[in-house]
């Protein structure tokens, strides 16, 4: 299964070259992922869990360092934190979770890591 989610990895890096992925506790981060218009700054660190089982867990939620703040001021919608992840404190949570989770044999086959990493644009559009 390892191999799998090496490949999964790779495939995210494909997209996000400084991806950093923490074998020993599955967490991955890109330091200086794009945010869309709103937020006041053009990127942030993000971290992701990556799944063990990448056929029987669907990926969970996203974690942003330094918090956002809404437009408006305050958390935006469904955030947490700050909370630890396993690269390090300060880190606000989003819950997002992809619509459907099916991956094929191959990573570029049905649901994959990059098109997860790819949808937290979409849930960090919702801005407030």
């Amino acid at each position: 299964m390892i191999d799998r989610v090496r490949a999964e990895v790779e495939l995210v890096r494909s997209h996000y070259p400084t991806l950093e992925f923490r074998e020993e506790d599955f967490w991955a981060r890109v330091p200086d992922y794009p945010l869309p218009e709103g937020w006041g700054r053009p990127s942030t660190e993000l971290a992701f869990q990556v799944p063990r089982d990448i056929f029987g867990q669907q990926p969970y939620g996203f974690w942003v360092r330094p918090p956002l703040v809404a437009p408006g001021g305050g958390p935006p919608t469904n955030t947490s934190g700050p909370v630890a992840t396993g690269f390090g404190e300060g880190f606000q949570q989003f819950s997002w979770a992809p619509e459907s989770w099916r991956p094929g044999a191959e990573p570029r086959n049905g649901s994959n890591l990059l098109d997860f990493v790819r949808s937290f644009a979409q849930r960090l559009r919702e801005v407030g």
